[in-house]
């Protein structure tokens, strides 16, 4: 049921403009601002999941750059979330990409569903704005690990 919920609420987003470290949904008077991390943050603040209790205090930090280059997005990941094979892929799982470093993801989304095939929710800087689209081939590729609470 939570993972309805975490696509459902994600797909809300969609239309939000990119902003690298925004945290700001779309409405009626402003076009919004988020970028990856914003939207996942968003997404499990609308659902009203505890941050303090579910995540041990976890505070949102903003300080980061637009190139991740290590490995802190995994870390960060991985106290909060529970790792998957990439083989058991359902909707509402936390989905890492990696691009440039395939031993560094620097991108993430969420995982839905649309006919039959698989999709991802997430900021994407090249669109400039959250987008739900098919996770191809392409995207496939890239993707670094999966996640669920």
């Amino acid at each position: 049921m939570i993972k309805e919920s975490i696509v459902a609420q994600a797909r809300t987003w969609i239309g939000t403009k990119f902003h690298h470290q925004g945290r700001l949904k779309k409405n009626f008077q402003h076009s919004g601002g988020c970028d990856c991390i914003g939207l996942l943050i968003g997404v499990f603040q609308e659902l009203n999941i505890d941050f303090n209790s579910r995540f041990n205090g976890f505070i949102d930090k903003t300080n980061y750059s637009r190139l991740v280059t290590d490995a802190i997005l995994v870390s960060a990941t991985e106290k909060f979330f529970v790792k998957k094979n990439l083989s058991d892929i359902s909707c509402g799982d936390i989905a890492l990409f990696s691009f440039s470093n395939k031993f560094s993801p620097q991108h993430v989304g969420i995982i839905g569903e649309n006919k039959g095939s698989f999709t991802v929710i997430h900021a994407y800087l090249q669109v400039g704005f959250v987008v739900e689209h098919i996770l191809d081939d392409y995207w496939k590729q890239h993707l670094y690990g999966l996640y669920e609470l």
